[in-house]
């Protein structure tokens, strides 16, 4: 087989004179002594390599999703690769193509696509198929699990220290107002309520809705009921499921990692971004508001390279392969058809000094964005 360096390969310094070989799309990779290079040479040249030559080298792939989706996408900066023993060379080649850092250009394309199904090696898969089978095979539970304990601390009281508390949660904690005056607030896919319960803390008329049943019942666990607080579990697709909650109802209508489901749905929507955005314009009062917080579509789960001055990698934007956000174009476009006008984008950065590589990460790029949104 003729192997060719794929497209999304990155090969580059990684500390102590180690070189570092790295898919982008696919977030794999090996480090390896600068001796490496031979052996790859040979590979490219005449697709074969002196298998059995002595090589120190190290898999630095992981799983970072698992801990906080947000917090170094890559694990490319707390790689500690252990480069004290040599092994033969085979290994090393094994991982170049198995990784498709070197890879028949026919083939790369090929796998670097939607999964089939959560059973299906042949295919890179996106995001959310990247958690499920990763889930699958670690016995890791549910994704609706997955994703409160990545986000929050498991008592629901705070959130976990990672870019959600210090960029995310400072943001909003800023940005809306003290006291709502009893204003009327729709949480729209509010998962186990931390933010409903947060509106209602400045005094707001809040109702929180989400289809999960796990969700809604450890929302009313940690966030009792009041008369200033109502859960409601509720199936949202279509439109005749949102006429319970009542035409020009709201003051606010908060959505926060709800929106872009509906641009890259894991399971079959009935319902598009835009028909979405023109029920919840239904339920705004004329002089009310609705705000969506997603993950930037330019930044988000963009590799990161780089510490006191790090920069980000990306590999797509407008074609997905893995990412699942929106771009601006797509995201406005949504907006615009369905009656709403975009008042104000925000991005979202951290303004705190530290070292720490993730910190520095996002005082340059804004990891979130959030949209006003009232009626035309």
């Amino acid at each position: 087989m003729k192997y060719n360096i794929t497209e999304h390969a990155i090969i580059t310094r990684h500390g102590n004179g180690n070189v570092l070989f790295y898919n982008l799309l696919l977030r794999k990779g090996l480090v390896a002594e600068t001796k490496a290079f031979q052996v790859l040479s040979s590979l490219l040249e005449d697709g074969s390599a002196s298998a059995g030559t002595p090589l120190k080298f190290a898999d630095i792939s992981c799983f970072s999703l698992s801990d906080c989706l947000l917090d170094n996408p890559s694990g490319l900066s707390t790689a500690k690769p252990d480069m004290k023993k040599s092994s033969p060379a085979s290994g090393f080649i094994k991982l170049l193509i198995d990784y498709s850092i070197v890879s028949d250009s026919g083939e790369y394309m090929q796998k670097a696509g939607k999964k089939m199904s959560l059973f299906d090696s042949s295919h890179m898969g996106n995001f959310h198929q990247d958690i499920g089978r990763f889930l699958m095979e670690n016995k890791k539970g549910t994704p609706e699990e997955w994703w409160i304990y990545q986000k929050f601390n498991r008592d629901l009281e705070g959130v976990r220290n990672t870019p959600y508390r210090w960029v995310q949660n400072k943001f909003l904690d800023k940005f809306f107002p003290k006291d709502f005056k009893g204003g009327k607030v729709l949480d729209f896919g509010c998962g186990v309520g931390y933010y409903s319960n947060f509106f209602r803390s400045r005094n707001a008329d809040v109702t929180g809705v989400d289809p999960s049943p796990l969700y809604i019942k450890l929302a009313r666990k940690h966030f009792p009921e009041d008369s200033r607080l109502k859960f409601l579990e509720h199936s949202f697709d279509t439109s005749e499921d949102f006429k319970f909650l009542g035409k020009n109802s709201y003051d606010i209508i908060y959505l926060s990692d709800v929106l872009l489901y509906y641009f890259e749905p894991y399971k079959k929507m009935e319902i598009s971004p835009q028909e979405l955005l023109k029920i919840l314009k239904g339920l705004l009062n004329p002089n009310g508001m609705i705000y969506v917080l997603d993950p930037h579509g330019c930044f988000h789960l963009q590799p990161w390279m780089g510490t006191s001055m790090p920069f980000l990698v990306s590999a797509e934007y407008r074609n997905r392969k893995y990412r699942v956000t929106p771009s601006l174009m797509e995201f406005s476009m949504a907006v615009e058809n369905s009656g709403l006008s975009i008042n104000r984008i925000r991005e979202l950065y951290s303004n705190e000094k530290s070292k720490e590589q993730n910190r520095n990460v996002t005082k340059e790029f804004p990891l979130w964005w959030l949209f006003e949104l009232k009626s035309r």
